[in-house]
C-alpha cells in the first residue's frame, strides 16, 4: 500500500507536469527556478494552490529540527504523563 506521503507526492508532480503541460512548457521533469514556480501558479486551480500550500507547510515542518531543550521539554511531558500527573482543561 503506498503512503500517504508518496500519494501526495506523486499527485503533486502529475499536477506540476500538467500545469507545465497546460501552460505550453515544453515537458520537464522539473521546475528548476523561482521564477517558473511563480509563473506556473497563477495557472493553478485554487483547491491546486491550497494543495501545494500544504505540502510546503508540511515539507517545511519535515526539516525543522527540535532543539536539545524542546527535546527535554517532551521528555519531561511525556515522563509526567506516563506517570498520571497532568490535568484537563474544558474548553
Amino acid at each position: 500500500m503506498e503512503s500517504w506521503w508518496n500519494t501526495r507526492n506523486t499527485w503533486m508532480t502529475r499536477a506540476i507536469l500538467d500545469l507545465a503541460a497546460r501552460g505550453g512548457c515544453a515537458y520537464s521533469n522539473d521546475v528548476s527556478t523561482v521564477e517558473e514556480i511563480e509563473a506556473a501558479i497563477p495557472r493553478l486551480k485554487r483547491e491546486e494552490i491550497e494543495a501545494l500550500r500544504a505540502w510546503i507547510d508540511d515539507f517545511l515542518e519535515d526539516q525543522l529540527e527540535l532543539t536539545d531543550e524542546v527535546k527535554a521539554r517532551l521528555d519531561e511531558s511525556r515522563r509526567e504523563i506516563a506517570a498520571g500527573d497532568y490535568s484537563t482543561r474544558q474548553p
